[in-house]
């Protein structure tokens, strides 16, 4: 026989799975550079297990369009918003932090971009640990990205790691053309996502 605490747990999960999670990225995410490629692949690992995922690609050209598209977003809703939305329009993603369940995919902390000068890093630092200590959580792709973000005073057991994967994408195939699947990788990003 199975336990009542048992039963209800795999009731939530599959309460859980059928609720929709949103994931946010700025601009098509059929771009063929690490980050879109990354996006991806957590979208496709999550469908995977079962999750229903909206990807919103938002433009960040139309910070009013793009701010009443995320309005429209339902109370509650588990939303993955992607490093380089924030950076675009950190001011609308705040704005809903309050009423979505907000976690923010830190590819890389803004202010170490390649080229960014020192008076610019500084207050680009500010402005990412501003939002991102609003934020339910924070997806990193390295140990080195979670320290840069725990720097930012973000609690240690609100960040999550989920590496990349290995596999490149065949340049010569189709533009859409599959990801590698890897379950090991599906189910590790499936916790951590579900986690936050």
């Amino acid at each position: 026989m199975t336990a009542l605490p048992a039963v209800a747990s795999r009731m939530a999960d599959e309460t859980e799975l059928h609720r929709e999670l949103v994931f946010v990225v700025p601009g098509p995410l059929d771009q063929l550079t690490g980050g879109y490629l990354f996006d991806g692949h957590i979208v496709k690992g999550l469908r995977a297990r079962g999750r229903v995922v909206r990807v919103m690609e938002l433009t960040g050209r139309r910070p009013k369009a793009d701010a009443a598209v995320l309005a429209g977003v339902a109370d509650g809703t588990k939303t993955v918003v992607d490093g380089l939305v924030l950076a675009n329009l950190g001011e609308v993603v705040a704005a809903q932090a309050r009423r979505l369940r907000l976690i923010a995919f830190v590819h890389g902390p803004l202010a170490q971009e390649s080229g960014l000068p020192p008076a610019e890093a500084k207050p680009a630092a500010q402005r990412e640990a501003a939002l991102l200590l609003g934020l339910r959580g924070v997806l990193c792709p390295s140990r080195k990205t979670a320290a840069a973000v725990e720097s930012y005073g973000v609690s240690p057991d609100r960040i999550a790691i989920v590496p990349p994967g290995s596999v490149k994408p065949n340049r010569l195939g189709p533009r859409r053309g599959p990801f590698a699947r890897c379950s090991a990788w599906r189910t590790c990003c499936h916790a951590k996502v579900m986690a936050c």
